[in-house]
């Protein structure tokens, strides 16, 4: 269900029911409201009445998926969105008709591309379960470049000329945006050994978290481990911090302040100072 409030009294101006698990975050723009499901589907609906307007739906794969969604994206021309069939589409806001596809991955048991795409200039950057990370063209999707390091990646971080990702393998690497070169690349796992009383890497690390990057920082944390703050140029770690039972996501700053929520059910508020120190 999508609900439409009132923001000053809470009360629902609209409802709309969709096939799936609505998962991601709702894009608006141009007086609609776009939104994925569980389902392979993107819907398009009126953001005053709640009208159902257009329904783009792909396949779901026979094989093997993951379970999540990818939050579509726009450029204010076209709506651009990633499927678990392994395909990126640039779909027309009017109708929902495709302006173009592009099949990332095939014969893979893992062909999902769940991750919310980037748009910067005239490319789009993409992350997909097979591990690799995509630069495409806008224009028609081709694929430019793709950094592939094994495992999955996480959704990437943009900040200036580079991207920031988090591995399966227990990296936090940057990655030119250009080029698709690595830049560099931080062994998480051996931060985590060198603060952990047992002397080795916790084996509850898992994936670290999509990257948060601002003001020359990047943020990143493990689930059961720490979140770090590394240097967007160079990969030094600036600062850590032991949140209890990990972190997996959604950074904010807001002025001053750097707000979390850790995996303990605890919101978190930091103090930034200059030159991307916290407090």
């Amino acid at each position: 269900m999508v609900y439409a409030l009132d923001a000053a009294s809470g009360f629902a101006r609209w409802t709309f029911e969709a096939s799936g698990e609505i998962m991601g975050t709702p894009l608006v723009d141009g007086g609609r409201l776009y939104f994925m499901t569980t389902f392979n589907r993107v819907y398009a609906v009126d953001l005053k009445s709640g009208e159902w307007l257009w329904t783009h739906q792909r396949d779901i794969p026979p094989t093997f998926t993951v379970r999540g969604v990818a939050s579509p994206v726009t450029d204010g021309r076209l709506i651009y969105a990633c499927f678990s069939d392994g395909y990126v589409v640039a779909l027309n806001p009017q109708d929902g008709k495709e302006n173009w596809k592009n099949l990332l991955k095939i014969d893979e048991r893992l062909a999902d591309v769940d991750t919310t795409p980037v748009l910067d200039g005239d490319s789009i950057y993409v992350a997909a379960y097979d591990g690799a990370l995509y630069r495409l063209k806008r224009e028609n999707g081709e694929v430019v470049w793709k950094y592939d390091r094994g495992g999955s990646v996480s959704a990437p971080a943009l900040s200036g000329d580079y991207l920031f990702v988090g591995t399966s393998a227990g990296f936090l690497a940057a990655v030119d945006k250009t080029s698709g070169q690595n830049v560099w690349s931080l062994d998480l796992r051996d931060k985590d050994k060198e603060h952990s009383l047992a002397g080795e890497p916790r084996r509850r690390l898992k994936v670290p978290s999509a990257p948060f990057a601002s003001g020359g920082v990047v943020l990143t944390a493990t689930s059961q481990g720490f979140l770090y703050a590394a240097d967007a140029r160079t990969g030094a770690v600036l600062w850590r911090y032991f949140p209890g039972n990990g972190v997996n996501g959604g950074f904010e700053v807001s002025g001053d302040r750097l707000f979390f929520v850790g995996n303990g059910a605890s919101v978190f508020a930091f103090r930034l100072r200059e030159r991307g120190g916290a407090s």
